[in-house]
Parts: C-alpha cells; sequence; structure tokens
C-alpha cells in the first residue's frame, strides 16, 4: 500500500548515509554547535537533512515534513492531516561527534495520524530496518 513511499524513505536514507559517512572523522569545533543543553547539530547533519528534503519533497511535492533540524523553508510543516514525514538525519549526534555508535537516519511517514512506513539506517552495521 505505501510501497513506493518505503522505496523513496529507504533511497533518502542511504543517500543520507552517505553524506554523513563523508564526514565522519572530519568534523571541526566550527562544524557543530549546541542546539540545546546535551542537543549537537552538526554540519553532517544539514547536509544529510538536505539531501533526505530533497528527496523526499521531489517525490512528494504535496506531503509535508517535520525535520529534527528546522527549516525556513515552506516545506517545514507540522500539520497531521494528509501525510508528514518526520526526519531526524542523524538520530545520535553526540555518538557521531564523538566517533562512536550507534547512529542512524531515522525517517518515517504519518498518513492521516497514523505511522505508516519507517526507516532507519543504522550506519555502524550498515544495517537498515
Amino acid at each position: 500500500m505505501y510501497q513506493n513511499e518505503l522505496d523513496v524513505a529507504v533511497d533518502a536514507a542511504l543517500k543520507a548515509g552517505a553524506v554523513i559517512r563523508s564526514h565522519m572523522g572530519r568534523l571541526r569545533a566550527a562544524d557543530q554547535e549546541l542546539k540545546g543543553m546535551n542537543d549537537l547539530v552538526t554540519v553532517a547533519d544539514e547536509a544529510a537533512q538536505e539531501v533526505i528534503l530533497e528527496r523526499l519533497t521531489s517525490a512528494f511535492p504535496d506531503h509535508h515534513v517535520l525535520a529534527e533540524e528546522g527549516d525556513s523553508s515552506e516545506t517545514m510543516r507540522t500539520e497531521t492531516d494528509g501525510y508528514l514525514w518526520i526526519v531526524d538525519p542523524i538520530d545520535g549526534t553526540a555518538n557521531f561527534v564523538h566517533g562512536v555508535y550507534p547512529h542512524a537516519v531515522s525517517i518515517g511517514l504519518q498518513h492521516e495520524g497514523r505511522l505508516a512506513v519507517g526507516v532507519v539506517y543504522e550506519l555502524g552495521r550498515d544495517e537498515l530496518f
């Protein structure tokens, strides 16, 4: 029923994983900042999120998106009716910054208030759930 959405989410997660890997071991202090207490964001989070949003919004321009790192674009909405993609580009950013696992790409799709699709790509073991 949601096969196309699942395929797109998997593709987005794998592409984001490649972006994240390209940043591993290369972060400088200037590449990260604190969003809140014990809540980091890095250039890798932002770059991975951009890849995910580009893939999702090009495939589903009428869907809404709620993303961890925020965005000033009109794709960032929080309506719960219809389709809502929920994105965390690096779930476990603190681990990522310290070069330890686990950290993962997490993408979910809510449809009419119910979870329809969920994708987690754990980079340390290269496992896709």
